[in-house]
């Protein structure tokens, strides 16, 4: 296409642009002109191979890459600029990259005294192995602006908290090896890096908040939340109708002391999404004191609930008639009501991965539920031997995951090299890891279609061995 100058003269420009379709996981880049990669929310698990350019533990990416991520706040920006050269430390590394994804338990040490609430969590390149470069990386973050940012690898958090002179690739590729720094532009946050990881962006509130008075009035301090969630967030600091960031809420629960008209922001896993985070807020539509009454509206999927004080409601935040979350109204601190929210995913991943075992004096008929074919032979499980009967993706957690990353571990294709789904330290989530050691197993025994999902055809090959 052609773009045209300040000065009205038309220049041509060539580039690549490739938008991800739903149920596709891979990209694959082997020329040298520029390339812009965009990932829907519906993709989970996105990779990228560049094994074209890699020579050694080295690869030199000669054309300037964009990669859009789609998310709940906003789009998620990462630009890697040309001639570029990329490290992992290994010459062991097959040139795939995981492309930036959706981290819903991102590593995060808060501040003293203050609790982390997830805005944005990105991982993106060799899940715990660093993966570093010789310019500058730019990742925008929008909405973001005056948040904090950190990253995480290998369970480890580290706050970045040196500020970027300038906006500029000049001042990307002057920082130093594995460094990095932010940038506030507008209401944007810019992080400049030299490697790749999780990267989060959050704000901080105080568990148990206090205000005091002017004039010489005595301090207000507000109590320890009566609900059973695991931490508290107060509104005591923002005057009605204001924003309050309860961060990332969990099966732990999240106790909120809130005023009517504060719009109570939070991220919770979502069924419609493989239970990846999605960005929602609740606002008390009303407070009756006299009959301790209170409603509540949700702002994904718009519904509004009302609960007696002590009663809990389970609420689909997505419209996949799948419960996400419940609300609790705990307790009444004077004209505010406290809400415990809790998220529901491990409730409903066990009530989708654990069948219903009868009473012992149950008589069930046998019921076939489709002939069995000539293409489907019964394969006889070896003694010990784990047999795998369902369809695996990513973010799924079942103990099917654990058995594959066993299997894999043990023939070769190892899900990490330390760690969380390292040989003896499986466990049962369809992460990363997974993905790339599915993969390479499928690559190399040319099972089709080789993309990091555990599917009929593999499922067969695997039983078989």
């Amino acid at each position: 296409y052609n773009a045209s100058t300040d000065y009205g003269a038309a220049t041509p420009i060539t580039r690549t642009v490739e938008v991800l379709a739903p149920g596709t996981a891979k990209s694959t880049i082997n020329t040298t002109t520029k390339t812009d990669i965009f990932i829907p929310q519906t993709i989970d698990a996105p990779t990228l191979d560049i094994s074209y350019f890699k020579s050694g533990a080295d690869l030199l990416l000669p054309q300037a890459l964009t990669i859009t991520r789609a998310t709940t706040i906003g789009d998620v920006v990462v630009g890697l600029p040309a001639n570029v050269t990329l490290n992992s430390g290994g010459s062991n590394w097959d040139g795939i990259i995981d492309l930036p994804r959706l981290n819903g338990s991102p590593t995060i040490t808060a501040s003293s005294g203050m609790t982390a609430n997830v805005f944005s969590a990105i991982e993106m390149g060799l899940g715990d192995t660093a993966l570093t470069f010789t310019k500058g990386v730019r990742i925008f973050f929008p909405g973001a602006a005056g948040k904090k940012a950190g990253y995480s690898r290998a369970g480890a958090f580290t706050l970045i908290s040196s500020q970027c002179a300038t906006d500029t690739q000049a001042v990307g590729n002057a920082l130093a090896n594995n460094a990095e720094c932010y940038f506030n532009s507008g209401s944007d946050l810019v992080i400049w890096t030299r490697h790749f990881t999780t990267y989060v962006v959050y704000t901080e509130s105080t568990t148990t908040t206090s205000s005091t008075t002017t004039g010489g009035g005595s301090a207000l301090i507000l109590p320890k939340g009566t609900g059973s969630g695991a931490r508290d967030v107060s509104s005591a600091d923002n005057s009605i109708g204001g924003q309050v960031e309860v961060g990332q809420v969990t099966s732990d629960g999240v106790n909120v002391l809130t005023y009517v008209t504060d719009q109570n922001n939070f991220l919770a896993p979502e069924s419609s999404r493989h239970w990846q985070m999605g960005q929602h807020s609740f606002v008390l539509a009303g407070l009756d004191l006299s009959s301790n009454v209170t409603g509540i509206t949700i702002s994904s999927d718009r519904q509004t609930i009302v609960l007696r004080k002590g009663e809990t409601k389970a609420v689909d935040l997505d419209g996949d008639k799948i419960n996400d979350v419940q609300f609790t109204f705990a307790n009444v601190y004077v004209n505010r009501a406290e809400i415990t929210v809790r998220s529901l995913m491990n409730a409903a991943v066990v009530a989708q991965t654990t069948p219903v075992q009868p009473a012992a004096d149950t008589v069930r008929p046998l019921v076939l539920i489709k002939p069995l074919s000539e293409a489907e032979p019964v394969i006889a499980a070896k003694p010990g031997k784990f047999i795998f009967s369902k369809d695996l993706k990513p973010n799924m957690i079942n103990n099917d995951v654990k058995e594959l990353q066993k299997f894999l571990n043990s023939h070769g294709y190892p899900v990490a090299k330390f760690g969380l789904g390292s040989k003896g330290r499986e466990t049962n989530k369809f992460g990363s890891g997974t993905y790339r050691a599915l993969m390479r197993f499928q690559t190399v025994h040319k099972l089709k279609p080789a993309n990091g999902w555990l599917n009929k055809k593999t499922r067969d090959f695997i039983n078989k061995k």
